[in-house]
């Protein structure tokens, strides 16, 4: 059982760019051997291959953690500071929420100046100031589903492997530039990558 990260981060970034005309884009990855961000980083490469306009002007090594969201914010101060982007994409909320921190506190305007994005639409997403758009995970129906697979295999161990990618849903607040206190939700049709 897996989320699909790659359509769920492709429709994300999709949003930014044509609903909000976001061209100049910084990326703070997750962990290089979570299949996870893997996935969401393929997806943001081959969202902007289609949008020539656009360009990832600089990315961040983060390891799914707060204060990883506030060290990548930092270095994308010193590197940045005089040319921000207009988007930052997380790969997870917890980073995000620590990028929104570090940038409020040097009085960058989120999402006046730069849009902030996260992914895994955890609680603390929506309490954020301002709230955070995201891509929301199935997480109980991964975990039911996961539990019934092993079951499955335990009670027939020749069961052969599957997998199987269940849909994100596209969470928008006023991180991204979509007006307050209008959460949408979009279910995310599956993308094919490559």
């Amino acid at each position: 059982m897996a989320a699909d990260n790659f359509s769920g981060a492709a429709a994300l970034i999709t949003h930014l760019i044509a609903d909000h005309g976001r061209r100049r884009l910084f990326h703070v990855g997750g962990p290089p051997n979570s299949p996870d961000a893997i996935q969401r980083r393929l997806a943001l490469d081959h969202t902007l291959r289609g949008h020539s306009r656009c360009q990832l002007i600089g990315s961040a090594q983060g390891i799914f953690s707060i204060a990883s969201g506030e060290q990548a914010a930092d270095e994308l101060l010193a590197r940045h500071g005089a040319a921000m982007p207009d988007a930052v994409v997380c790969a997870n909320d917890q980073m995000a929420i620590g990028v929104l921190r570090t940038l409020t506190a040097v009085g960058v305007r989120v999402p006046g100046e730069v849009a902030v994005t996260g992914f895994d639409d955890l609680y603390p997403a929506r309490l954020a100031d301002p709230p955070l758009t995201t891509v929301r995970q199935p997480m109980r129906t991964l975990g039911e589903r996961a539990c019934a697979r092993l079951l499955d295999r335990i009670a027939h161990p020749t069961l052969s492997p599957a997998v199987q990618l269940l849909p994100t849903e596209l969470v928008l607040r006023s991180s991204c530039g979509c007006p307050p206190g209008s959460q949408t939700r979009q279910l995310v049709r599956t993308l094919k990558s490559g």
